[in-house]
């Protein structure tokens, strides 16, 4: 039931209309509502109001369910939106370097509304699609076109999907560097650049150089992360 909530509120959520608090209400809803620890709630709203988000108190920093997890099909001890949601036992079981480099990482996905873009590119290009079928729909009757009817659904199911499965994919995986190399930059600023040099010896010492469709590999992370401090 929270699954599909989350697919409805997610096609929703790139409606203007609806502000944002009401749709983070909804959001927690789905991801989760239960209070994260003060300790690591005060460390978030400190790094969002680092950035300079006005009123960071008032975001809402959560705990983390499964449901994310679940739509992602594998682990995640974050995930941000209308709001920021944490795994906290990953937070209980990580370093100080680790949790903080983790906190600052999700906080620049909130600033740079990364979850919001890919809503809006994901509805521009089923928009897009909707019209290439209506189009095709419109001349096929215009020459009386016998075709199944059945055509233009089946068209825009496989055009949707191809967009899951291509789009998608690089967009996030796109955003994913994006949020780490902001990361770096406002810890440079802090001169904590003991955290991103701890953060590089984690990915090095895991030295895989396989990723997937949604995150670099560990070795291609730490090359893009040393950029920053040299």
């Amino acid at each position: 039931m929270k699954i599909l909530l989350f697919a409805i509120l997610s096609i929703l959520s790139s409606n203007i209309v609806l502000s944002q608090s009401y749709i983070s209400q909804l959001y927690c809803l789905a991801l989760g509502n239960g209070d994260i620890k003060k300790e690591y709630k005060d460390i978030v709203t400190k790094a969002l109001q680092e950035y300079g988000v006005v009123d960071a108190e008032l975001i809402s920093i959560k705990k983390m369910n499964c449901v994310g997890q679940v739509i992602a099909r594998m682990p995640l001890s974050s995930f941000t939106a209308f709001g920021i949601w944490f795994d906290e036992d990953f937070l209980d079981l990580s370093s100080e370097e680790e949790r903080t480099f983790q906190i600052y990482h999700e906080a620049a996905h909130y600033v740079q509304q990364h979850h919001q873009k890919t809503l809006i590119s994901l509805a521009i290009s089923n928009g897009a699609i909707a019209g290439f079928i209506s189009y095709n729909k419109l001349l096929q009757d215009r020459n009386n076109s016998c075709s199944l009817p059945i055509t233009p659904a089946i068209t825009g199911i496989v055009a949707a999907a191809g967009i899951y499965l291509g789009m998608l994919p690089y967009i996030v995986k796109q955003q994913e560097k994006e949020a780490d190399l902001q990361a770096c930059r406002k810890l440079i600023a802090l001169d904590r650049t003991d955290i991103i040099k701890a953060r590089i010896k984690d990915l090095r010492r895991s030295g895989s150089t396989s990723g997937n469709i949604w995150w670099f590999s560990e070795v291609e992370q730490a090359e893009y992360l040393e950029k920053t401090i040299k």
